[in-house]
C-alpha cells in the first residue's frame, strides 16, 4: 500500500508541474556516499564505464545539507 501511495504521488507531482508549466523537482534521489560493499546488481556502483574517482566521492554533512535544501527550495 506505501508503495501504491508513493507511485500515486509521483504521478500527480509530475501532473502538477506540467499544468503548471512550473519546473520544480519531482523526484530527488541523494547518494551521500558511494563506498559500499554490498555491490547490488541494480546499481551503477559495479558499472565498469564510472570512474573509481567518481565512485569514491561523498558528500560532507555541510554539502548534503546544502543540496537538500536547495532542492527543497525548489518544492
Amino acid at each position: 500500500m506505501n508503495n501504491l501511495l508513493t507511485i500515486a504521488d509521483l504521478g500527480f507531482n509530475i501532473l502538477r508541474a506540467n499544468l503548471t508549466r512550473r519546473r520544480q523537482p519531482i523526484f530527488l534521489s541523494l547518494f551521500i556516499t558511494n563506498r559500499c560493499n554490498l555491490r547490488c546488481k541494480y546499481c551503477f556502483v559495479v558499472d565498469p564505464k564510472v570512474p573509481q574517482d567518481i565512485l569514491k566521492m561523498e558528500y560532507s554533512k555541510e554539502e548534503a545539507i546544502k543540496i537538500i535544501d536547495e532542492f527543497y527550495s525548489m518544492g
